[in-house]
């Protein structure tokens, strides 16, 4: 049995994701949270935590995966925001995959049961994102482009 908690602030998602987890026979929702202290304060110890992303209590996304991380628990980020700069930050603090939500059940539960496993969990896009290294311009380079954004935002 894979112990999974759900910390997301929206009443609403959770409710959502337990209707989606508990049908599952290998799965059981442990504990739901609106934050990581509330979870953490629970002393409930789940196997895999669904993150979102971005709380009410404006706590760091990066912050939020080390602080459950500390514990043993490996963390499935799931979030509505697909972009590079938070797929590598929380990856790189330690999550182990990272899920957009708006997929089926088989999504969910398929990268549950990965992350649990001990791999990493990525949609093949979501790999492809934060593998792309951003272009490294030269000192010149970046004046020339702040000198034509200054130009052209004087423009009218």
């Amino acid at each position: 049995m894979i112990r999974v908690a759900a910390i997301d602030n929206d009443p609403m998602v959770l409710l959502g994701q337990r209707a989606l987890i508990d049908p599952v026979p290998d799965l059981e929702i442990v504990r739901t949270s609106a934050s990581v202290p509330e979870y953490l304060t629970a002393g409930v110890t789940a196997d895999v935590v669904l993150l979102d992303l971005m709380l009410d209590d404006d706590s760091a996304p990066e912050d939020n995966v080390v602080r459950l991380r500390s514990t043993g628990t490996r963390v499935l980020v799931f979030s509505v925001h697909g972009d590079r700069q938070h797929v590598r930050a929380t990856i790189r603090a330690g999550a182990s995959g990272y899920l957009i939500k708006g997929g089926d059940r088989a999504a969910l539960v398929d990268a549950i049961r990965t992350v649990h496993a001990g791999e990493q969990a990525l949609t093949q896009e979501l790999a492809f994102i934060i593998s792309l290294e951003p272009p490294r311009l030269s000192a010149r380079e970046l004046e020339d482009r702040k000198s034509t954004r200054l130009n052209s935002s004087h423009i009218t």
